[in-house]
């Protein structure tokens, strides 16, 4: 069953199957934070350095031109600090515009590999879980697929939401190659043929809110588990039909106590998390306690068989019949994963309390309020901005614009500001259009990320990440972003070594490379190895030896980085990248 102590890491579960490399990833989150986005590309890191800062460098450089993550717009929370590393999401990070009274809330990570025989495979996490560093008790249906020869009527649901979020759904279009490759997904993913988690089968899926796609999932059972922390009356009409005589119900207490009586009359038994569910054994890491509930699951048992529903929606109407949400379906036997399964102590039972709530509470005044300010902020959000990036001498102003006004409505203010320079805030002025320049900026700072903070009539303020469409952008930038974070002459050898073999997937060139680096390859010096390295990399990754150059010339031109660079390598990098410009001419 589904318990507890089994935990899976974003990372992990993304990882490719051994002998393969990532084509494309595909991630949806309604909330986004922007430091968790960095760490699906260091799921094709090499596993042995996992916890290598200049793998996370590398496999950002590598993979972000082929990771899109679509996100609901106003839900990126403002960082702390900026990390210069997220100047690689700028492009793979899409805000999508949802339609009035709906949102955009599905949790998914599609990934297609293909190894060295040319043969595609693909991993899909169905999840409740945001892309945020968020303690909750989420839950994660992780299921592989192979590329079958016929297509599969199962995967219509998936094949709409890929079209969806290509053509209609964000502030800003798509850029035509990302555009181009989301519907080169949508139309794979129709042959893929996944294996079911052990013990269950019958995978559907289910997505909701998609225009021109009516899902029709089956609820209707002899009885019925509802996992869920927001829970509306209306919602049960969905999850629980029938005349709901045995339903149980696990959600939160606040959830439940603002049902109706009535409501609560139909339940079984109802459960909230215990006080100490996230409290850690005194020996573990305190860092992965997990909080609050967070998980969205339904059981429904007929006969001897339950049917298990999981995936981002909540028990509410809303989920139901606006939101963009998806459940994947999958059927077993009930001794094994059905509700007293769940509710036993393999499952949930060791986390979980009973709870009888009264109901007809009213909602919470202060929820009131943040739904008002995420309106706003969603609807600033939706508002396309422009970031023209002008040069200032040795330093840059970036001028942001927006042709719109700004949707404030009366009583409420906002400001906005670059993350990159935090307490520099301007105000927006209600039904004006943004028009504001932040001088003075390095190469490293210019980012097109933009804290948003909006506060209400009472005081309270939200805040969200706004990424602007950056126009002008400096030919070095990235480039100067990647130096910058290289600080002694090992850190260049081991970057280009994991830059080789994230690319391919662990390429014996990258592997040669890093030896080399790690004092474990050639005896006559480490320029002859590196060379030997560098021969092999033009024929398994030319594209790479391209794709380095921007920044290996910026460290050859740069006085105070030269040094970072082995004797002789400036002028063994020019033949090299020739040859690869030459070999990556003939390969298109």
């Amino acid at each position: 069953m589904l318990a507890p102590d089994e935990r899976a890491t974003l990372v992990d579960q993304l990882r490719p199957p051994a002998g393969s490399k990532l084509v494309h990833l595909m991630g949806t989150t309604f909330t986004l934070d922007l430091q968790s986005a960095l760490l699906p590309a260091l799921a094709f890191a090499p596993q042995s350095h996992a916890t290598d800062p200049l793998a996370m460098l590398a496999s950002i450089r590598i993979c972000a031109n082929t990771i899109d993550i679509f996100h609901q717009a106003g839900h990126i929370r403002v960082p702390e600090r900026t990390n210069a590393l997220m100047a690689f999401l700028e492009p793979a990070v899409h805000a999508v515009r949802s339609r009035p009274g709906t949102l955009f809330h599905p949790k998914i990570w599609l990934a297609k590999y293909v190894d060295d025989e040319e043969v595609v495979s693909f991993r899909l996490l169905v999840q409740s879980r945001n892309l945020t560093r968020d303690n909750s008790w989420d839950m994660v249906v992780a299921l592989d697929g192979t590329m079958g020869s016929a297509r599969n009527k199962t995967n219509k649901p998936l094949r709409a939401l890929l079209q969806y979020l290509a053509d209609d759904a964000t502030i800003s279009p798509l850029e035509p190659t990302r555009r181009g490759r989301m519907h080169t997904l949508a139309d794979d993913v129709r042959y893929a043929e996944w294996t079911a988690p052990e013990g269950l089968s019958d995978i559907e899926f289910h997505v909701f809110g998609v225009p021109g796609h009516k899902p029709s999932p089956n609820f209707e059972g002899t009885r019925h588990l509802a996992i869920s922390p927001f829970l509306g009356d209306d919602g049960f009409d969905t999850a629980i039909p029938g005349e709901r005589v045995i339903a149980d119900v696990i959600s939160r207490a606040e959830a439940l106590e603002q049902l109706r009586p009535q409501t609560l009359k139909w339940f079984n038994a109802s459960y909230v998390l215990n006080s100490d569910a996230g409290i850690p054994n005194p020996e573990s890491d305190s860092a992965n306690v997990l909080g609050g509930l967070h998980a969205k699951a339904y059981i429904v048992e007929y006969n001897h068989w339950a049917r298990l529903f999981i995936g981002s929606a909540n028990a509410t109407a809303a989920a139901f019949n606006k939101n963009v949400e998806i459940l994947v379906e999958m059927t077993g036997a009930k001794k094994k994963f059905g509700i007293d399964a769940m509710l036993g102590s393999s499952g949930l039972g060791s986390i979980i309390s009973p709870y009888e709530a009264s109901g007809g509470a009213e909602p919470d005044e202060a929820d009131a309020v943040r739904r008002e300010l995420d309106k706003v902020l969603q609807a600033i959000a939706s508002t396309p901005f422009a970031a023209t990036v002008q040069p200032a001498g040795e330093y840059f102003d970036l001028l942001i614009e927006t042709a719109l006004p700004m949707p404030l409505p009366g009583g409420f203010t906002a400001t906005i500001e670059l993350t990159t320079r935090p307490g520099s805030a301007v105000a927006m002025t209600a039904d004006q259009p943004v028009d504001f320049v932040s001088p003075g900026l390095t190469l490293v700072d210019v980012m097109p990320f933009l804290a948003v903070r909006v506060t209400e009539p009472g005081g309270l303020t939200g805040s969200t990440v706004v990424v602007a469409n950056l126009i002008d952008e400096p030919d070095e930038r990235l480039d100067e972003i990647l130096a910058s974070q290289l600080k002694k002459p090992e850190d260049v050898l081991r970057f280009i070594a994991l830059m080789l073999t994230i690319s391919n997937g662990g390429d014996s060139a990258g592997e040669t490379f890093d030896q080399i680096v790690r004092g474990q390859g050639s005896q006559s010096g480490p320029l002859p190895g590196i060379l030997e390295a560098l021969l092999l990399a033009l024929a398994t990754a030319p594209a790479v030896l391209t794709d380095m150059d921007g920044f290996i010339r910026r460290l050859h031109r740069d006085d105070a980085r030269r040094d970072l660079l082995p004797p002789g390598f400036s002028a063994l990098w020019t033949d090299i990248h020739s040859a690869a410009t030459v070999l990556n001419g003939r390969n298109s």
